[in-house]
């Protein structure tokens, strides 16, 4: 939607000054201008008359507080408006747009409980990823709101579609909340929820599901054999992304994102306290294949990611094939002193790679 922020804010305030505001248009508008928001470098649209200092979040957030507009939100409505505050540049630092966005995640609360009126999957989920997105951590919340959250995803947790598991697991991720605070029916609801889609998700989904998983603390030791067997599944189909795709592929943008992906799965697997010994061995050989084929299309990060991942799973470097070896000194030796050092400490290590350290 085109026009200065003057000429965005008209058209939200139209909705809203009928004598029966029309809740649903706004959230709708809202939602459209979220989709398309731009920014000139001072974070706000230019030939704007708003008073200096004051940000396009701002200016949403006083339309929001004005009649308690954000009071009286659908769920549908509510998740349009949470949606689209991570778009709009909404800080959950600063305290009126904190105010605001729990407000409205009271009101998407409220309406979690049986029903008609019962928050769908993809409600809860869209209005999380927005919060996250505007900044919402755990330690944001008080008690009373960490309570409405939990059976908010309490609610939802074992219906989730592909797409939705993967955004969940992300969320809880960014929103540093534990998987050991979540109580043991929604862990179930959420693997369960995971079992369900591992033949739907996408390579995408799949990396991120099992990237978020090893960040919240889940265990694989302690995981159904079920759900321990669909994350090498899962890890499986990642790799597979990337030995088929040529290194031309690898070298654009399709490359760039599967090889991050592969980066995260292995990661994801090692946090979830995967011992490379123990998990199935045609496993191991394609976690090696698409290393050759792909780790020297990875950026910093990510080698130290991969490398670090080895030394967590236990990996002994003399078990590794000389193939491997070249692969892995050529990477390191192209990274950050400073990416690798977290190396120092692991069995992966060999003299070469110490002595190119030291």
């Amino acid at each position: 939607m085109g026009g200065t922020e003057d000429d965005l804010i008209e058209q939200l305030r139209i909705p809203l000054n009928r004598e029966k505001k029309d809740l649903g248009r706004f959230s709708v508008q809202l939602k459209n201008i979220a989709a398309t928001f731009e920014t000139n470098s001072a974070g706000r649209r230019s030939n704007s008359r708003q008073v200096p200092g004051t940000s396009f979040a701002d200016r949403v957030t006083q339309l929001l507080k004005e009649d308690n507009v954000a009071d009286m939100l659908l769920p549908d409505e509510a998740t349009n408006v949470l949606w689209s505050v991570g778009r709009l540049d909404f800080r959950f630092h600063v305290p009126a747009h904190r105010e605001i966005c729990l407000r409205m995640l009271v009101r998407l609360c409220s309406s979690s409980g049986s029903g008609s009126g019962k928050c769908t999957s993809r409600q809860v989920t869209t209005a999380l990823g927005g919060l996250v997105r505007a900044g919402m951590r755990w330690y944001h919340l008080d008690d009373e709101q960490k309570h409405n959250v939990i059976r908010l995803i309490g609610s939802v947790c074992s219906l989730l579609n592909d797409r939705e598991i993967s955004n969940l697991m992300h969320s809880l991720n960014k929103m540093q909340i534990s998987w050991s605070l979540l109580p043991k029916s929604i862990q179930d609801g959420l693997l369960d929820s995971f079992l369900v889609n591992v033949k739907m998700l996408s390579d995408q989904q799949g990396a991120m599901t099992i990237y978020s998983m090893g960040q919240l603390g889940v265990d694989i030791t302690t995981v159904t054999p079920a759900v321990r067997d669909n994350i090498y599944i899962v890890v499986h189909q990642v790799l597979d992304d990337v030995l088929r795709l040529s290194k031309a592929q690898l070298r654009a943008r399709e490359g760039r994102f599967a090889v991050q992906q592969m980066s995260n799965a292995i990661y994801g697997l090692a946090k979830q306290g995967a011992n490379y010994y123990q998990i199935p061995h045609n496993l191991q050989e394609k976690i090696a294949q698409a290393l050759l084929h792909g780790m020297s299309f990875m950026n910093e990060q990510e080698v130290s990611n991969t490398i670090y991942s080895h030394g967590v799973m236990g990996v002994r470097w003399v078990d590794l094939s000389s193939e491997l070896h070249d692969c892995l000194r050529y990477a390191f030796c192209y990274s950050s002193f400073f990416a690798c050092l977290s190396c120092l400490c692991l069995s992966l290590i060999d003299p070469l790679l110490s002595a190119c350290i030291l």
